[in-house]
């Protein structure tokens, strides 16, 4: 159990290094403090809840399924949809960087470490959804994955709304341009939120076919979509 949970800490040091790796060569320099400051924030928080999951000896999220993912999608509009949110996602960390290169925008300090503070609590989200319901992760694609959002609605915590994976990533989405000081990365975020709206919008026309009366009832039970009180 311990060397899965150091395993999942690998994971996101991994992760986390090929995202400086992409933001310190749009830059074309290290010296680079939000950024540092914005990956200690992720690697922290995310290591601190694995640790603590360790602790309660909880399962820790499992990695996405082989199903998931743009490669697998059924539908070509679907795919296409999934490589613009991959791609915008690298756009994220690109545009900041040449963003702080050729100095197009400045974001006050207190800004951008207010930002921190979206990026770790949209993580903490995504890591107690993975918590919640370890068989389906940030795609959601699929039958199986739809019957175990279903099931974490009517047996697991109380939701506040219907799909919190994807409020917690356009949540740390949306915090990661203004924490690496770009006003221009929200351009990006801009172009990548109408692709979640999309995909929730393809998500939920599913699981209705795939599931009829138990989302209706899913639908009934929890308003909202992704903000509370919003949509």
């Amino acid at each position: 159990m311990i060397r899965l949970y150091v395993s999942y800490i690998f994971a996101v040091a991994a992760t986390v290094a090929m995202m400086g790796a992409i933001i310190f060569l749009s830059a074309w320099t290290v010296f680079y403090w939000q950024a540092w400051v914005m990956m200690a924030a992720m690697f922290g928080s995310y290591s601190v809840a694995i640790m603590y999951s360790a602790g309660r000896r909880a399962p820790g999220p499992r990695p996405p399924r082989e199903s998931a993912g743009p490669q697998v999608e059924s539908r070509t509009s679907r795919r296409f949809a999934e490589s613009l949110v991959s791609l915008g996602f690298v756009a994220l960390l690109v545009v900041p960087g040449l963003d702080h290169r050729f100095g197009w925008s400045s974001i006050p300090f207190w800004i951008s470490l207010a930002a921190d503070l979206l990026v770790v609590a949209g993580l903490l989200i995504t890591y107690g959804v993975r918590q919640m319901a370890t068989r389906w992760s940030g795609a959601t694609s699929g039958t199986t994955a739809a019957a175990h959002k279903l099931r974490m609605g009517s047996a697991g915590p109380r939701l506040t709304v219907r799909h919190p994976m994807h409020a917690g990533t356009l949540l740390y989405q949306a915090g990661m341009p203004v924490a690496l000081g770009s006003w221009w990365g929200l351009v990006v975020f801009a172009v990548i939120l109408p692709l979640f709206l999309v995909r929730i919008r393809y998500e939920e026309k599913l699981l209705r076919r795939a599931f009829p009366d138990e989302y209706a009832e899913f639908a009934r039970r929890i308003e909202y979509r992704l903000v509370p009180h919003v949509w």
